[in-house]
């Protein structure tokens, strides 16, 4: 196992080239989490991220998206399936024009 020191982290520059989904948002490995008070639009604009990664979309609220494939894997903790069908169709429609 190797240990790499802060010092490390901040002076390769090889370290810093991952591969970003979305650039300089989310890279394309790991976990990112998107907090912030209730109601103020966090699954709107993560079903709408994945509405755009599904659709081949090559940006996303101006940042540019590096998509391998278009399959998204959505996880809602807030709302059952039949909730989470329907505001995914509502946005796709709103998305796509359709």
């Amino acid at each position: 196992m190797a240990t790499i020191t802060a010092l490390k982290l901040v002076t390769d520059d090889s370290l810093s080239q991952e591969k970003q989904l979305l650039e300089g948002v989310f890279e394309t490995t790991g976990l990112a989490c998107i907090a912030g008070a209730t109601d103020t639009g966090k699954s709107m604009l993560l079903r709408d991220f994945a509405i755009s990664v599904s659709q081949e979309e090559d940006n996303f609220i101006g940042f540019k998206l590096n998509r391998k494939s278009n399959n998204v894997l959505f996880i809602s903790t807030e709302d059952g399936k039949s909730k989470t069908a329907e505001l995914l169709r509502i946005q796709t429609a709103i998305v796509t024009g359709k």
